[in-house]
């Protein structure tokens, strides 16, 4: 019966490796996303992941920011120069320091829709010099002015005896078990070349049997306390309320 189990699960996870595949990556100078790469991307399709016990939807991405994973040896002048090719990029909002690396939060302009930020997305992840490129959301329990895709994903394990089969899979979905959190907690990373984003992988790693749980560790933007007060950002490293599933 263990044996039938496993075996469904491995078909279950061939089928999403291959629903995750990447699109190549393009050589450095790539121009910035035309309007016909936009009418081909579906940018409005709401966003989810698998939990354990159901899906917890996200929505439509918003249209304010986007989360950048540059490669460390990108300065601050050519990131510049990399996201002006893009006409609903602002500014450059700052730079979190996370476990798995930089993060940098990127200011859209007015005229961002949803469809212009995922073709901007995957615009980006096309470049040499970019490790990956995530959305915002509107927080599903309605406290944070924004929670943000990341690389990162957060997973238990049922035992610790299980650590080689996360070993296993990481490498089967090239991602990369960053640092032990606590107990049988581990943090992943996933870039533009893994079996699939920080959603996707939360997904797949769901429905491992010997996962208690996975979930994205999101960035959150806190809202502003007081008028004037910049909000605070900072990883989750906890888990949305079940409320959020559906």
């Amino acid at each position: 019966m263990k044996r039938l189990i496993y075996l469904a699960y491995l078909g279950l996870l061939a089928l999403i490796l291959i629903s995750c595949q990447k699109e190549t990556i393009a050589p450095d100078g790539a121009l910035a996303a035309t309007p016909a790469d936009e009418a081909r991307t579906n940018g409005c399709v709401s966003q989810f992941y698998l939990t354990k016990t159901g899906i917890v939807q996200l929505g439509n991405v918003r249209t304010d920011y986007v989360l950048i994973g540059f490669n460390s040896n990108v300065t601050l002048a050519q990131q510049q120069a990399m996201l002006s090719q893009y006409n609903i990029f602002e500014q450059l909002d700052g730079d979190f320091f996370s476990d798995s690396g930089i993060i940098t939060i990127v200011k859209l302009n007015s005229t961002a829709t949803c469809a212009s930020v995922s073709s901007m997305i995957n615009s980006l992840e096309r470049k040499r010099q970019v490790n990956f490129a995530g959305p915002v959301f509107d927080d599903p329990n309605g406290i944070l002015a924004w929670i943000g895709q990341t690389n990162e994903i957060m997973v238990t394990l049922k035992d610790a005896s299980y650590y080689p089969q996360l070993q296993r899979l990481a490498r089967m979905t090239r991602t990369t078990i960053v640092t032990n959190l606590w107990d049988e907690t581990y943090l992943l990373s996933a870039d533009k070349h893994s079996a699939g984003n920080a959603l996707q992988m939360t997904s797949i790693l769901n429905v491992s049997p010997f996962i208690a749980l996975a979930e994205p560790n999101f960035l959150a933007q806190s809202p502003a306390l007081r008028t004037g007060d910049k909000p605070e950002r900072k990883l989750t490293k906890a888990f949305l309320p079940m409320q959020a599933a559906l």
